[in-house]
């Protein structure tokens, strides 16, 4: 079994622009994309409605849960090596990883 399945939540290190520090935020598996790096959605607590967010809240989840109420943007792709990923918090139900996975595929160009 995978670490970090898909439509797992998770916690990534980032640095913040000027490089004088780094926080964890929280985010959601999406595929792996090589040995050791995994595409996720960036995760927010904002209560400001994004055009391409998707709300979850704790009926969302297998298992864990998120501390606020909470949207995933997916407008915000993110690639990250697995050594930057904490163990999973979380699993999303099928369904909400569906639900995004199409909310993703509306916002790409259709050939």
């Amino acid at each position: 079994m995978e670490r970090l399945p898909v439509g797992s939540i998770t916690f990534l290190l980032v640095r913040y622009p000027d490089e004088t520090g780094e926080k964890r935020r929280p985010a959601v598996v999406i595929n792996k994309v090589s040995e050791f790096e995994y595409w996720l959605l960036e995760i927010t607590s904002q209560s400001i409605p994004f055009p391409n967010g998707v709300v979850i809240s704790p009926a969302d989840f297998i298992w864990g849960a998120l501390n606020k109420p909470s949207q995933v943007r997916t407008d915000r792709i993110l690639t990250a090596n697995e050594s930057l990923l904490r163990q999973p918090e979380g699993q999303l139900k099928t369904e909400v990883v569906k639900e995004l996975v199409s909310k993703i595929n509306s916002l790409l160009p259709k050939f």
